[in-house]
């Protein structure tokens, strides 16, 4: 970056700064027709208690169906009754994934313990069994 350009953007946001500041910093800004809000302050324990929530507005509130997980990141995992399947490595490449599973080299579409493979990914092999799809990633260690 040559200088004169360098001084060029330190010059407009000096000016940019400086405008931002006349705008936003005047004294005559709190005129006496502009309504604040007021501060609100959180209840104490006192008054919380005294604010009736009836049993039933809390059992609704409680049995409800609150959608999916805002930390969707997060994977549950559980245990799936039947065959087992251990995975000691993936072949990655675009063209034909493969992967190996419980010793036996697979690719997407065949099977392996009555498990089906659906996908291939980097970091992880999607089988399906008896209509349920799960993953399966290579143990650490």
């Amino acid at each position: 970056m040559s200088e004169s350009l360098r001084k060029k953007i330190v010059f407009g946001a000096l000016i940019l700064a400086i405008v931002w500041a006349y705008f936003n910093l005047r004294e005559d800004q709190q005129a006496a027709d502009v309504d604040r809000p007021e501060t609100i302050l959180p209840l104490d324990r006192q008054q919380s208690a005294r604010i009736p929530i009836p049993e039933a507005e809390i059992a609704r509130i409680s049995e409800a169906d609150w959608g999916r997980d805002p930390f969707g990141g997060v994977r549950q995992t559980r245990q799936v009754s039947g065959p087992s399947w251990i995975l000691r490595g993936i072949i990655y490449s675009a063209t034909s994934p493969m992967a190996y599973v419980n010793g036996q080299r697979v690719g997407v579409g065949d099977s392996v313990n009555r498990a089906t493979v659906v996908a291939i990914s980097k970091h992880a092999v999607t089988l399906e069994y008896q209509g349920r799809q799960f993953d399966i990633t290579v143990r650490k260690g």
